[in-house]
């Protein structure tokens, strides 16, 4: 009967979660908490009667590893480690809008990062999970038409708008599209044209100096497009930014960038574009802990972007013009120029 009733309870929570998610998360995250991640919670802890006892005492880390293996390992289509990925961030997103709303001092909070489990659960699955594909960033031939692109468009529409903001965003600065949603309006500073970012790995926030155009293009939007919400960028919906947003865009920017340039332009993601800015901040002689604050991008991708650097920095057509550019840019050249 407890075990019923747990159940119940449980699928009332993940209802008012399904609720606050667009269709293309709903069948990202649901399949996995109610065939997998709910039924381990109901099992791993049988004699508890009601949800409020769980999520506020006895829910713990170990609980959101063993269900996460096995859901690699029960689940047939699961063949790389991106699943992995897929799964915990649906958990923090569970998290993040309804349990820690609902019960503020669960000992989920002691997660620091959900993704912090993912090397954890990889090892103790019995698969043989596929490394996980990176994606390629995009070429500067490529960059250039994009900026061409968004500036041909008529921008009349709140999404347009938007796109050409964010896009422009994750050039310059290599922001993820996870960064740029959580962006609030006090983040932003029309008057000193900064923007200011904090990342959970930032003891105190970056403010960014933005360039005039981007700045302005902020302002405007947030003049023409007044709303009650504290973030800077919504959907159209008036819920929160995801990549989903971008996919019709991206697919028919893809398809004029293949057709003009002559040649299949397949990475053009989200993630090429953040990496192609991540790329030109190392070229630029930026370090790579300041790249990663900025960007929030770590790991096997930033290292990507540090090699792709160093491929330009290496190579024959690229020497002489990037030292006369960094003479260029002291002091003293400029006293003597």
């Amino acid at each position: 009967m407890e075990k019923q009733q747990m159940e119940k309870e449980l699928l009332v929570v993940l209802e008012q979660f399904e609720n606050l998610l667009n269709n293309k998360l709903k069948s990202n995250y649901m399949p996995i908490l109610k065939n997998t991640f709910l039924p381990c919670l109901v099992s791993a802890h049988s004699e508890i009667s009601n949800i409020d006892e769980l999520f506020m005492h006895e829910i713990t880390r170990a609980n959101i590893v063993q269900a996460g293996i096995q859901y690699v390992d029960t689940t047939k289509k699961v063949k790389s480690v991106a699943a992995v990925k897929k799964y915990l961030t649906a958990v923090a997103e569970f998290h993040k809008r309804v349990i820690i709303k609902k019960y503020p001092n669960t000992p989920l909070n002691s997660i620091n990062e959900f993704q912090g489990l993912f090397e954890e659960i990889v090892e103790k699955s019995q698969k043989n999970l596929m490394p996980k594909i990176s994606h390629d960033q995009i070429k500067d031939k490529e960059a250039k038409f994009i900026l061409e692109y968004l500036s041909s468009l008529s921008k009349n529409s709140y999404k347009e708008q938007v796109i050409c903001i964010v896009f422009e965003l994750m050039l310059l600065y290599g922001f993820k599209i996870g960064t740029i949603a959580s962006l609030k309006k006090d983040d932003f500073s029309q008057e000193r044209r900064t923007l200011m970012i904090s990342l959970p790995s930032l003891h105190s926030p970056i403010k960014l100096e933005l360039p005039y155009k981007l700045s302005k293009q902020i302002s405007d939007l947030e003049a023409n497009y007044m709303n009650e919400s504290e973030l800077l960028f919504l959907a159209d919906d008036n819920k929160k930014l995801d990549s989903s947003y971008f996919f019709e865009f991206l697919k028919n920017l893809e398809k004029d960038t293949t057709k003009t340039l002559g040649t299949q332009c397949t990475h053009l993601t989200l993630s090429g574009l953040s990496k192609y800015a991540v790329t030109n901040m190392f070229i630029k002689g930026m370090n790579p802990i300041t790249i990663s604050n900025i960007s929030g991008m770590k790991d096997v991708d930033l290292k990507n972007c540090q090699q792709a650097a160093n491929r330009v920095l290496n190579s024959d057509n690229f020497g002489n013009s990037y030292i006369n550019s960094n003479f260029r840019g002291m002091e003293f050249y400029e006293y003597l120029n």
